[in-house]
């Protein structure tokens, strides 16, 4: 089957002129030697490994007996004194042994390993120095935004270093295998750790990415691990791991994530860690790493715990299972601050506890499955175990004990063992519909209906035990993002090819992708358009009309000018990447750009009646808007940065005779350069939506999306007699945005997992900048668990008109904070008289945990509904009232209304 590439040259040649052309250019640019192939593939955004001449000699050994650190080296050089972005290639089968440190210092750069037909027998990058510097370092000067590593990264690459893997000991290396020293946006892709000292470590640094990664024998102190400086720009932020597979049973020093001092938002998904010391280990010297979220994540046989969190707060996990720790399940320290939300939590076979609380407050437990903990000994330790001085602890919906027919016996001493007297040494408990039989011990009103529950005049606790359990409707686990990861990581190269002399600019693009679009007989497999490093300049649209299997992939992103990676610029305010009545179409690894006149008047990508659409790793600055779905099918958005967005990231929509259907939004990030571009721009901060979900569509998922200093993280809308239908979301996040964090105007069976909106920039002394932080209208079926809404000038969820709404394990506090408001003002929940059949379990609407401002939410939940109102399980203290409108009064806990 026939496949062409092409090549679109950034210069204006002619081929006979094409060779001195280019090494005069590389020549000039440089002022070094640089031979012929070494330049064209700079150029080309291609260079091969192979191609490198250092003394004489061109191309390394990739033999494990010889030293290829220079060749490796020079060819990241290269591409920094030129100052273009693009690959490195490395060949399959070959080893490429480094005596020294590489150092990566520029930006858009990939180093890439290449495999077999069979996908084995990688590149192999072999460390064989002694001493802690990382084998591979990516680096920019501190204190200076250079942007000197941005985007730069590994894929396709084994990796391992001069240990002795067998007995754990080791000789040599003591290092990381690799290092990003900060630099900002790095991404390392499939990648094989074998036999190596330390994993990767991020130290002041912004964004990484690292997805599919096997860890295998490692003989130092950590998988991953994070650490920023005191400073505020010096914070680590953003550390995002998905697919990461791991043995280290040789090895009982081993954490396999490391989060320490100064750093700021993990992201963990479909993690499968065995063996080593830890999974998860925070450290904390007064400042602490917060922020961290997670779904899917396995932790097996650990020589101590499966998570330990030192110092900290902020945890949202989803769907972990601890199994076989020699410790305890998870252990929450003395020194640790607060704010925990775990949500269907498997946790057995400990050797001690299943969970050991000594330390936070706010610590909130959801349909946990905790049971045959206390291996070391029967009758010694319980499921979950709470210490003295700990408050505000609730459980709902779950066992802790006896909960597998297939194992006959248990040696929990209890299920919920609490040390000390309740209403002395804790307040503000909630126990509620938690199973806790076939435990050793049994002698808790959790464990025996029959035995009173203490009194409680005063609402400081509560237990319940009920038969009649409630139907709780959760969001199904998130099981898209490693296939997501995998879009458009292949990389295509034909060692045969020859770049095309062409002219710059849009008009040689557009006329390659005509020929690939109106001559599909000449390309049965599909055809391959590869930008080079250089501008595309677009006076009109680029059209892609009538299309089927054509992929345009750029030879990198950057968001520095000097930098020459692969840009598309519609120099026009209207011009757009427009694919109408196409079909398997994608677009990757550039940047996507406006005039510096901030005057782009339209979406940059607009995609009508197509099916099968890909955009993945864009960088799209300074448009009017980003991407425009619209009667399409199959559309999917991976990884891309929206930055100086004026009004819409993303907007989705169909029409009655044609709906929008099945699109993914995956790992995007929309906001103001203040958190994610160094580049000065001209932007408006506070005026852009990342998505909006409009009539006819259905089938939507929204999976890490993040607007910081924008408008609003996700909007629905409600027209033509039409609502937006099957939402899912999961990390949905809203910070210092100017409006509502999430605005449903609309929409039925939407669920949001994993929600944080915070911050709610603009509070003014009018009352029209007292924002909700989720506001939701004419919704019918809704379901939010593990969310944490605060800060919000308005209401924290304000439920207008809706029905069949659900809200679990959540904290909403410190809303109503519009800054002329001294009398607390607005509500944690206000329910108007459109509102019905709301259920709200196992949640927190008061004050949160070691928060510096004064709680100013007027009433927990505010009752103006009609109708089908239950609150069970949940606590409302802090604040400033606690009549809840029409409901009487009622204990903080409440049993149920």
């Amino acid at each position: 089957m026939k496949k062409l590439i092409l090549i679109i040259s950034i210069l204006h040649i002619f081929s006979l002129s094409y060779s001195q052309t280019y090494i005069t250019q590389c020549a000039a640019v440089t002022g070094i030697n640089i031979t012929q192939k070494e330049c064209d593939g700079i150029l080309q955004g291609k260079l091969k490994i192979s191609n490198i001449t250092v003394n004489g000699v061109t191309g390394p050994s990739g033999l494990i007996t010889g030293d290829d650190t220079a060749f490796l080296q020079r060819a990241l050089n290269l591409y920094k004194d030129m100052g273009y972005a693009g690959f490195i290639i490395l060949e399959a089968n070959k080893t490429y042994r480094i005596t020294n440190r590489l150092l990566v210092q520029t930006q858009g750069v990939t180093i890439q390993g290449m495999s077999d037909s069979n996908g084995n027998n990688r590149s192999t990058i072999y460390i064989d120095f002694a001493g802690q510097e990382p084998g591979i370092k990516f680096y920019a000067a501190p204190g200076v935004e250079s942007n000197e590593s941005d985007y730069s990264g590994l894929r396709n690459l084994r990796i391992s270093a001069n240990t002795n893997p067998i007995n754990g000991s080791h000789s040599g290396h003591v290092g990381p295998a690799i290092r990003v020293d900060n630099g900002n946006r790095n991404q390392f892709h499939d990648l094989i750790l074998d036999g190596i000292y330390d994993g990767i470590r991020h130290v002041r640094a912004l964004d990484l990415l690292v997805s599919k990664v096997q860890i295998s024998n490692p003989v130092g102190n950590y998988g991953f691990s994070g650490r920023g400086g005191a400073a505020d720009p010096d914070l680590n932020q953003l550390m995002t791991l998905i697919d990461i597979n791991g043995e280290a049973y040789n090895n009982t020093q081993f954490e396999w994530i490391r989060m320490e001092p100064y750093s700021v938002s993990y992201h963990l998904y479909d993690l499968v860690l065995k063996g080593g010391k830890n999974g998860i280990s925070t450290y904390g010297n007064g400042n602490f790493p917060k922020y961290i979220f997670g779904t899917n994540v396995t932790i097996e046989d650990t020589s101590s715990h499966g998570i330990i969190l030192r110092q900290g707060s902020n945890f949202q996990l989803k769907n972990f299972n601890i199994i076989g720790s020699k410790g305890h399940g998870i252990w929450v320290t003395d020194l640790f601050t607060g704010g925990i939300l775990l949500t269907d939590i498997l946790i057995t076979d400990s050797d001690y506890h299943g969970i050991l609380i000594e330390g936070g407050e706010q610590i909130q437990i959801f349909k946990p499955l905790i049971g045959y903990n206390s291996q070391v000994a029967a009758n010694a330790y319980s499921g979950i175990y709470v210490a003295k001085g700990v408050n505000k602890f609730n459980v709902s919906y779950g066992a802790s004990g006896q909960f597998d027919d297939n194992r006959s016996y248990n040696q929990q001493k209890r299920g919920i063992e609490l040390e000390g007297q309740m209403g002395v040494d804790h307040n503000y408990f909630s126990i509620t519909e938690v199973n806790t039989s076939g435990n050793q011990t049994v002698e808790s009103c959790v464990n025996d209906s029959t035995i009173a529950c203490p009194s409680d005049p005063a609402g400081n606790w509560f237990f319940q035990v009920r038969n009649d359990t409630l139907p709780i409707n959760l969001n199904e686990n998130i099981t898209l993002v490693p296939s997501l990861m995998e879009i458009n990581k292949e990389f295509i190269d034909n060692p045969d090819e020859e770049p095309l002399p062409g002219a710059t600019g849009g008009a040689s693009l557009q006329a390659s992708i005509d020929n690939i679009c109106n001559n599909p007989q000449n390309y049965l497999d599909g055809g391959v358009i590869w930008l080079r490093p250089g501008v595309y300049q677009m006076t009109s649209d680029l059209n892609i009309d009538n299309c089927s299997n054509l992929k345009i992939i750029g030879s990198g992103r950057c968001n520095n000018s000097a930098i020459q990676c692969s840009r598309i610029y519609l120099e026009d305010s209207q011009a757009n990447i427009n694919i109408k009545n196409s079909q398997n179409i994608s677009l990757s690894h550039f940047r996507l750009f406006g005039n510096n006149n901030n005057n782009h008047d339209t979406f940059g990508i607009k995609i009508l009646n197509s099916n099968n659409t890909t955009i993945s790793d864009i960088y799209g600055v300074r448009l009017k808007s980003g991407v425009s779905v619209q009667l399409s099918s199959d559309s999917t958005f991976v990884n891309n940065n929206l930055i100086y967005i004026k009004d819409l990231g993303y907007s989705l929509l169909g029409d009655q005779n044609s709906s929008t259907e099945r699109t993914t939004v995956y790992r995007t990030y929309f906001g103001d350069d203040k958190f994610f571009d160094h580049e000065t721009g001209i932007g408006e901060d506070g005026t852009g939506t990342l998505v909006r979900i409009g009539s006819y569509t259905n089938d939507t998922t929204i999976i890490q999306a993040v607007a910081v200093g924008a408008k609003k993280t996700i909007e629905t809308t409600n027209g033509s007699g039409s609502v937006p239908t099957n939402i899912k979301g999961y990390l949905i996040g809203a910070d210092h945005n100017s409006n509502v964090g999430i605005h449903l105007n609309g929409g039925s069976n939407i669920e949001f997992s994993n929600v944080w909106i915070a911050a709610q920039d603009n509070i003014s002394t009018t009352t029209s900048f007292a924002k909700s932080g989720i506001r939701i209208d004419n919704v019918n079926g809704l379901t939010i668990e593990n969310a944490y809404i605060r800060y919000y000038g308005g209401n924290g969820l304000n439920i207008i008109n809706g029905s069949n709404i659900n809200v679990h394990n959540s904290m909403i506090g410190f809303n109503g904070l519009y800054s002329n408001d001294s009398d607390c003002t607005y509500d944690g929940v206000r329910l108007y008289s459109g509102a019905s059949n709301v259920l709200i379990k196992g949640s927190t609407i008061g004050e949160l945990f070691s928060a510096p401002l004064i709680n100013k939410q007027k009433r927990g939940v505010y009752n103006g509904a009609t109708s089908g109102i239950h609150i069970e399980g949940s606590s409302f203290i802090g604040n400033c009232i606690l009549n809840q409108g029409s409901i009487p009064q009622t204990q903080q806990y409440n049993p149920g209304w």
